[in-house]
């Protein structure tokens, strides 16, 4: 599916986190109206928060992020001050429409979790609380009817190195609010809240060691530093939550029981490519699953399109996670030409995207949205980054630099600055983004490689694959991987004859 922008967003002066409905009578206390009540409607301010929809223009403007404030301008003759005014500018993020779209099911998959949550049903009681309770790597409760009547909760994104799912998964976490505690109002205040615990999402990385003790040891470590942190801001903090023994030998059990016990409303393993894919890979998915089966949280998998061709031969365990909710995340197509002026001398809209994104990355730079960006750079810019969302943000980067270290003050006391955009020629613009893409130079070879390879090889070829695609295959997009060479080294060799020693 192509990627489109959202046009237009980043003109808004957009803050980093949406102001929340304050909408409990007693701020910071949880009230309820009802015996029978789910947990999304406990009204603390903070859940319902959390239980807003928004509309997709809502969500697309909360996801977009601009690196340098509208208010700031850009200084003449003073590099270092507009240097400063840039160390942000990398961290500019324009949600892709499909991703928009995939932040709105999530956020409807956490808010049937939260509904399901029967908070005034005896049955769902008894299984919270037995939860909570459990302080060892104890077995996993049965769930209750409430829970198992939800659908789907099994999210994929899918796409290469440098596509922007860590930027999207940053932005959609920044966008919810902080995990947080339960409390009681003086008033219809249920005792049986005091000390319930919700962590809107967990966004965690994959292991570095790639197995399931090395996630739980990292969970462990995340679930202290949120409640370090709520300790800090609360001024009479005396809820800790019962963490079951995360460390013991088997902790998969004790995973769950505390994203359980703890109220996780998504839990979202990030950044999986192909040194991820090994022979504990099987393990690590099946705890993504047993996560959603028998504990009922929402779970997501980032992974690069490399990594998802090699778990392929799991079969029912590669079944069940892409047979869910999937996007796949395609490098932007070079740009068309511009429309021209039609027989009435109007010319029709521009709706290329890769241009549009241009446009935005420019107009959230130091001249701001009123300058003009030069004419051709997205086809120079496309040319050079084949695409890649990470080295087209590193070659507006780039860009920006050197308009940073070469704005003069201005002769006409009317103009604050001086800068001749038609300066940026062809030779400066590809000098500039060449020098700054110096160290993904191999990434960018092997996705030209790649490009240029067959779509299918010939019957009885030999599935050599090139070296210059070897050590960044992560780089690679379903369209690329799916290439028979390329496939039949990400996939392993199952079945292969082991060799006889001599």
């Amino acid at each position: 599916m192509a990627q489109t922008a959202w046009a237009g967003i980043m003109a808004n002066n957009l803050t980093t986190r949406p102001t929340w409905p304050q909408s409990s009578p007693s701020p910071g206390m949880a009230v309820v109206d009802h015996p029978r009540y789910p947990l999304s409607d406990v009204r603390q301010w903070e859940m319902s928060a959390l239980m807003v929809a928004p509309t997709a223009i809502e969500m697309a403007k909360e996801l977009t992020h601009l690196g340098v404030k509208a208010d700031v301008m850009i200084q003449p003759n003073d590099g270092g001050a507009n240097i400063v005014a840039l160390q942000n500018y990398m961290r500019t993020y324009f949600p892709p429409t499909e991703v928009v779209y995939f932040a709105i099911e999530l956020l409807a998959s956490t808010h049937s979790f939260f509904r399901a949550k029967q908070m005034g049903d005896e049955e769902f009681r008894r299984y919270l609380f037995s939860t909570l309770m459990t302080r060892k790597n104890k077995r996993v409760h049965a769930l209750p009817a409430c829970i198992q009547e939800v659908p789907g909760g099994v999210f994929v994104l899918c796409g290469p190195s440098g596509a922007g799912k860590t930027a999207f998964w940053v932005r959609y976490v920044a966008r919810l609010p902080k995990p947080f505690v339960l409390k009681t109002s003086m008033e219809r205040g249920l005792e049986s809240l005091a000390g319930i615990w919700v962590i809107p999402v967990v966004h965690i990385s994959y292991p570095v060691c790639g197995t399931v003790k090395g996630l739980a040891r990292d969970l462990r470590d995340h679930f202290v530093r949120i409640i370090d942190d709520v300790r800090n801001e609360e001024d009479e903090f005396d809820h800790l939550p019962p963490l079951p023994d995360m460390l013991a030998g088997e902790p998969m059990n004790a995973v769950i029981n505390a994203c359980v016990s703890l109220n996780v409303g998504l839990f979202v393993l990030d950044g999986a490519g192909i040194r991820h894919s090994n022979t504990q890979s099987y393990e690590v998915l099946e705890f993504l699953l047993k996560l959603r089966e028998k504990g009922g949280v929402p779970v997501a998998l980032s992974c690069t399109a490399a990594f998802l061709k090699s778990i392929e031969h799991l079969e029912t365990t590669y079944a069940n996670l892409t047979n869910s909710t999937m996007i796949n995340l395609e490098p932007i197509p070079a740009p068309s030409p511009k429309p021209s002026p039609g027989a009435d001398g109007k010319t029709p809209p521009d709706f290329d995207v890769f241009r549009q994104m241009c446009r935005n990355w420019w107009a959230a730079g130091l001249l701001g949205r009123k300058s003009t960006m030069p004419d051709k750079l997205e086809y120079w810019i496309h040319e050079i980054t084949q695409g890649n969302n990470r080295f087209t943000a590193t070659a507006h980067y780039a860009i920006q630099k050197y308009i940073a270290t070469n704005c003069a003050a201005a002769p006409e006391s009317n103009t604050p600055y001086t800068f001749n955009t038609a300066a940026l020629s062809r030779d400066i613009v590809e000098t500039v983004i060449r020098q700054s893409l110096f160290g993904s130079k191999g990434a960018l070879t092997a996705i030209a490689t790649a490009m240029n390879l067959p779509s299918s090889d010939e019957l009885g070829a030999t599935p050599v694959i090139s070296t210059d695609i070897l050590n960044y295959v992560d780089y690679l997009p379903t369209s690329q991987i799916q290439k028979q060479r390329i496939s039949a080294w990400v996939t392993p060799q199952q079945n292969a004859p082991r060799k006889r020693r001599k």
